[in-house]
């Protein structure tokens, strides 16, 4: 399979998110800065979003915000009805796992990476901001470091396993919370 995730890389860090636009995974601008931000300076960030596919890697306008939600909402649906999803959320994600990145989610892409994990083996660092999490499937909540926005009324409401730390966002504001790049900073040089 094509994936942007399949290169080597001594050691990478990842954002696995829904896909706000299905014709384009390239990452926000203020997505690449966090993960260029937190990245330890021997961690090479992959700078493209889930599926990880190459032909989705070009720009597009950003949707707008209540497309993107329906869009983020569809997955996060499938991911726990659609047996078929889960079999290509587990695909897309394969070859990023040989390589054993630090895994970074935002809202949904908990959920994605628990609809996968009766699929694969996840034994890599999963550090969750703000998750929206509703079914775990095989995915050991004890082993995901969990970070909440106090102002994050989604991630109150759509997940209720263990918080390692709190800090000063919403729903999507932690890609610019300098608490949040703080507390993920902290935690990556833990796992190193």
């Amino acid at each position: 399979r094509n994936s942007l995730a399949a290169t080597p890389a001594r050691s990478r860090v990842v954002l696995l998110t829904g896909q706000s636009s299905f014709r384009s995974s390239r990452l926000l601008p203020e997505q690449i800065d966090f993960l260029k931000a937190v990245a330890p300076p021997d961690a090479e960030p992959l700078l493209a979003g889930f599926p990880y596919h190459p032909d989705l890697d070009r720009d597009d306008t950003p949707a707008p915000l209540p497309a993107a939600a329906m869009r983020n909402t569809l997955q996060f649906v499938w991911s726990m009805t659609s047996a078929r999803f889960r079999r290509t959320i587990a695909e897309a994600l394969r070859p990023l796992l040989q390589h054993k990145p630090v895994i970074i989610t935002g809202s949904c892409g908990l959920q994605l990476l628990a609809a996968a994990s009766p699929l694969l083996k996840i034994d890599t660092p999963v550090i969750a901001l703000g998750p929206a999490l509703l079914r775990p499937f095989a995915l050991d909540l004890n082993r995901v470091r969990v970070i909440q926005g106090r102002r994050d009324g989604w991630s109150r409401l759509l997940y209720r396993g263990p918080i390692t730390a709190y800090c000063d966002a919403d729903h999507l504001g932690y890609w610019e919370s300098p608490d949040a790049r703080k507390i993920v900073e902290t935690l990556l040089r833990a796992a190193a």
